[in-house]
């Protein structure tokens, strides 16, 4: 959401808007990507693998962070 915008409506998930009223103005990651992110529910993660997963937040790689976190899910 851009500095200063009024959102007045519900917004897409990782959606990027912006203006007064705010509008959408482009998706943040691909409709694939962004399914993935949603399945994984990583909002409702415990502390500890929050903190794991800290350095692929900080990063601009979401394919590696997915990837990633889908291996984690199989593996327990």
């Amino acid at each position: 959401m851009a500095a200063g915008s009024v959102v007045t409506h519900d917004v897409p998930p990782f959606a990027i808007v912006g203006g007064v009223p705010a509008r959408f103005i482009r998706l943040r990651f691909s409709e694939e990507q962004i399914e993935q992110l949603l399945e994984l529910k990583w909002w409702d993660w415990t502390e500890a693998d929050l903190r794991m997963a800290q350095a692929w937040f900080a990063q601009d790689n979401i394919a590696a962070f997915l990837e990633w976190a889908g291996a984690r899910s199989h593996t327990g």
